[in-house]
């Protein structure tokens, strides 16, 4: 399977909104209120992994066509140990490589970027397992991924100027996109 631009993949993510946008923009405001609260409580060094893979199935649902629903947000949980788990080994490496001249700290990133959705697809994984695959399929996409990243960040400035209304179109835009990047490179 060749693997698609980045520009191919925003066009795709957009066409899957279809019909989609009412779900999946309800869907970025519960889940932008709950991260809020949890980081304002300091919940999110327990629960943010399993929200992110909770995100990250709901986006990949959105992408496959699959019948989204707010309450994918919660099924993160159901993988709970290992997304904990997940959270803390990445951000462990992640922080050690910025100690470490912050370059291999940004390479360990990209590294492990795919991890959240390698666990949504996989829940029964474990997650030295799930860090493993990212890092594994991510192998050869790292310079995509920067460029997928400067193109989203472009979009989120963009988004930001109409008193940053236009981010929630933007947000679960680049989310969906995401999960075509992901789609593409763990079918590689």
């Amino acid at each position: 399977m060749q693997i698609r631009s980045n520009s191919e993949l925003f066009s795709n993510a957009w066409k899957e909104l279809d019909g989609q946008w009412g779900i999946t923009i309800g869907f970025f405001l519960v889940a932008a209120i709950l991260s809020a609260v949890a980081g304002q409580i300091l919940l999110t060094f327990v629960i943010g992994g399993a929200l992110s893979v909770g995100q990250s199935i709901f986006y990949l649902n959105v992408s496959r066509r699959n019948n989204p629903q707010i309450e994918d947000l919660f099924k993160g949980f159901n993988s709970f140990v290992t997304s904990f788990l997940a959270f803390w080994l990445m951000g462990i490496i992640i922080f050690g490589g910025m100690l470490l001249l912050i370059v291999p700290g940004i390479y360990w990133a990209f590294c492990y970027a795919m991890t959240y959705w390698i666990i949504a697809d996989n829940p029964d994984i474990k997650a030295f397992d799930a860090l493993s695959k990212s890092k594994e399929i991510m192998n050869g996409h790292k310079w995509k991924l920067f460029r997928f990243g400067l193109r989203a960040f472009f979009w989120i400035i963009l988004g930001c100027i109409p008193l940053g209304l236009g981010l929630l179109i933007v947000m679960p835009w680049i989310s969906v996109a995401t999960a075509k990047f992901y789609e593409d490179i763990s079918q590689e």
